[in-house]
């Protein structure tokens, strides 16, 4: 009857203490969220990068996928937080095992002596009842933690992609500025050698012509710079992809003169207001988010190793005596509960504790920062798509209005009533105003893909069921 008492007593105080480590909502859901706001996964397009209708991009980017060794890093790190949550999904089970034993026993002397073997067989039965979340805590920690990796992957891959793109629309450019700095060269050449001929009939100032070979050698220099910087694109791509160069020199041909626009993919409309967005959903912020759900759960982890752990025993072993030339074989088993804990630690469990609510202040400070980062990267993009928008219509436009005016000079020239320098310096005219029509056409695409970068893109169906909402 004493024994009832106290085993009931002792299950009381086990109960009243899994009651409170019940689960309870992370702080930092309506700290940072607010309490109004589900969480909701959001699925992406994940070959948003097709929408610019660039066939290079669509297979450096496969590629890159293929053999990139960031995205290997990541792949490799899911697996291991898969086998994490294994490791933390077992201690829901019991353990089973098997003892087996064989003993000899001489007893008196040698020659005398009585001589018996004792052999022992049997499975054993440890089962950990979760009386205060321990176990509970644990899987919610790791599938936290696996979900983070998942988003780390997305994000590598969102990242690889953007990456990618953004080089080759940068090659690109660059092949299209070399060739409009060429046209500039060649222009200045041609004015160069005009200027020495009147310089030698008297015509012209040395002191002209010493400034046409400064700007021509200026000219050629910027010509050499921006070169520099096509094999430096080149080269990214090369790392990126894991192509040999032949590879992707021969997928991103040099543009004709007259396509060097042409050369840059437009980007897709991309309606998106940044106050509407629930930025929770996207790879950076959830992977924070992830973070700090697993160190909200360390920390019940950490009270609950403070407290008394409840395990369930079992064991049946089979036994063979044999001795005097008989033998004797009986079973034993055994079932019951035994209940641990410690005493005294040193303050070991307190500073676990302390430890685990320092991170989880840490995680909660990093995923504060990734809001904020993401909401200041998807407005610079906003702001920079609508700044190359603007341009490009200036830029279009004074394209045009140099290309009039060098198609009237070069009438003019051939009737002779303008001098070839004025031709020559309509021409380089023209040249900068295409450069700049490529600076903001190369900017406004470029936009377009930090846009997704930061923010992702919604599936279509996706789009279609919030419109019809």
């Amino acid at each position: 009857m004493l024994l009832q008492k106290e085993v009931g007593f002792i299950l009381t105080l086990l109960l009243c203490g899994c009651t409170s480590l019940s689960a309870n909502t992370p702080s930092f859901k309506n700290l940072i969220f607010g309490s109004g706001q589900a969480s909701t996964e959001r699925t992406y397009d994940t070959k948003w990068w097709e929408d610019l209708g660039d066939p290079t991009i669509n297979i450096l980017v496969d590629r890159t996928f293929a053999t990139n060794p960031t995205l290997e890093k990541a792949l490799a790190q899911i697996d291991e937080a898969k086998a994490q949550l294994g490791v933390s999904k077992s201690e829901y089970y019991p353990k089973v095992g098997v003892t087996a034993g064989l003993t000899k026993n001489y007893n008196g002397s040698v020659d005398s002596g009585k001589k018996s073997v004792t052999a022992s067989i049997g499975p054993s039965l440890s089962w950990e009842i979760d009386l205060f979340g321990r176990i509970r805590n644990s899987n919610d920690a790791a599938k936290s933690r696996l979900s983070a990796r998942s988003a780390d992957a997305q994000s590598a891959r969102i990242m690889l992609a953007s990456n990618v793109a953004t080089t080759v629309l940068d090659y690109r450019a660059c092949q299209s500025y070399s060739l409009a700095l060429e046209s500039d060269v060649a222009s200045r050449k041609e004015s160069l050698n005009l200027l020495h001929k009147k310089v030698q009939v008297g015509f012209s100032a040395r002191t002209e012509e010493d400034s046409a070979k400064r700007d021509l050698a200026l000219a050629a220099i910027t010509l050499t710079l921006r070169n520099e910087l096509c094999e430096n694109n080149i080269n990214a791509l090369v790392a990126l992809s894991g192509a040999d160069r032949p590879t992707i020199q021969e997928l991103t041909k040099r543009p004709r003169l007259g396509d060097i626009a042409l050369s840059i993919p437009a980007p897709p409309h991309f309606p998106v207001n940044i106050e509407a967005i629930a930025l929770r959903n996207y790879p950076s912020v959830r992977t924070a988010e992830y973070e700090a759900e697993a160190a909200w759960a360390d920390i019940n982890v950490a009270k609950a190793e403070r407290l008394p752990k409840l395990d369930l025993l079992a064991l049946l072993t089979g036994q063979w005596v044999r001795a005097a030339g008989s033998t004797v074989d009986f079973t034993t088993w055994a079932l019951g509960a035994t209940v641990s804990g410690v005493l005294f630690d040193g303050g070991r469990g307190a500073a676990n504790v302390d430890a685990s609510e320092a991170r989880y202040r840490k995680a909660v400070a990093v995923l504060q920062g990734a809001l904020r980062t993401a909401v200041q990267e998807a407005q610079d993009a906003l702001a920079a798509q609508q700044s190359a928008n603007e341009r490009y219509e200036d830029a279009m436009t004074a394209v045009q209005a140099g290309q009039s005016s060098l198609t009237a000079n070069e009438a003019l020239w051939k009737n002779g009533s303008t001098s070839l320098l004025e031709l020559e310096d309509s021409r380089r005219q023209l040249s900068t105003a295409q450069i700049e029509h490529i600076t903001a056409k190369r900017d406004r695409t470029a936009a377009w893909i930090a846009l997704h970068r930061v923010l992702g893109v919604p599936t279509q169906s996706q789009d279609n069921t919030d419109e019809k909402n």
